[in-house]
């Protein structure tokens, strides 16, 4: 029921809600519901299209998000933000995709006064990675955890400000009464 929190950006909760059921569209999925168990000459489909991993890695959504030497950056930015946001409160998140991709509490929980805090930033990052890995063609030179974490900040400050924007107008209107 994180997912969908009337807070949060309705991509993100959209974005938690697939990772969680696994109906991402990743080339392994997407070989597997077009072709099946065959292999054949369509078999890349289903690899990442990376440079580092092209021909040679299955393009599963564990890969997709965490394992790509393309996201690999922008995995260790959200486990630094964290570290540097919570500091104190607990140690890091492990890099695993139970904790990273859906989120299970059982492997690892953030503080109670910082679990929105985490699942915000979280999907954040996640929704950067998946978006600029589904136009990687339009990156072209640029890093794609580079980008995908610019969009996370850019994403976060709107939140913030729409908060913001909401807490002053419910001020200004109770000052009227």
């Amino acid at each position: 029921m994180r997912n969908w929190d009337t807070a949060l950006p309705r991509r993100l909760g959209v974005l938690g809600f697939r990772l969680l059921h696994g109906t991402l569209a990743c080339n392994a999925f997407t070989f597997y519901r077009t072709w099946g168990d065959r292999r054949g000459p369509h078999a890349h489909e289903a690899c990442c299209s990376h440079a580092a991993c092209r021909g040679q890695q299955l393009e599963t959504l564990t890969h997709a998000f965490l394992e790509c030497p393309a996201v690999q950056s922008a995995v260790d930015w959200l486990l630094n933000t964290w570290q540097a946001l919570a500091a104190g409160a607990g140690d890091q998140p492990p890099r695993d995709a139970r904790v990273l991709l859906v989120d299970d509490h059982r492997v690892w929980a953030p503080p109670p006064n910082l679990a929105k805090l985490w699942h915000r930033l979280r999907l954040a990052v996640l929704y950067g990675i998946w978006h600029y890995r589904c136009r990687r063609t339009f990156c072209r030179g640029r890093s794609l955890a580079a980008l995908a974490t610019r969009m996370a900040v850019d994403t976060l400050q709107r939140c913030i400000q729409r908060d913001w924007r909401r807490v002053v107008g419910v001020v200004r209107r109770v000052d009227y009464f």
